[in-house]
């Protein structure tokens, strides 16, 4: 047997929310992957969709784990992309192993000689 579809004004009333323009803001913002500042309508989204809690929770650990993978997705494709753009604007150069403030630091001419024309 089919469910009757839902509405979204009608799901956030569902999920107890007497204001629905408030629920709406809410239901965008997880809609946008915000789920810490919608704890209200995932607290009441098993009662408006009619499923059990354990639904509701697996598909949050599902979209928490998404997200995360997305996020180190983007993290890597932006390392990757400035190791790939980047140009050492000097050269240090230590003498000797001790760690000490006798180590002799010199900007390398030929380097802050190279053009930085834009290509």
């Amino acid at each position: 047997m089919r469910r009757p579809r839902v509405g979204v004004a009608d799901l956030v009333g569902r999920a107890g929310f007497s204001s629905v323009a408030k629920g709406l803001r809410r239901l965008d913002a997880l809609c946008s992957g915000k789920l810490k500042t919608t704890a209200s309508l995932i607290a009441g989204l098993p009662a408006a969709l009619e499923l059990p809690i354990e639904v509701i929770t697996d598909a949050l650990r599902e979209t928490h784990r998404q997200l995360d993978q997305a996020g180190g997705i983007a993290e890597e494709r932006r390392e990757a992309k400035w190791r790939a753009e980047f140009q050492a604007g000097c050269v240090l150069a230590a003498q000797g192993n001790e760690a000490n403030a006798n180590h002799d630091f010199r900007h390398d001419r030929q380097l802050s000689e190279v053009s930085q024309d834009p290509a």
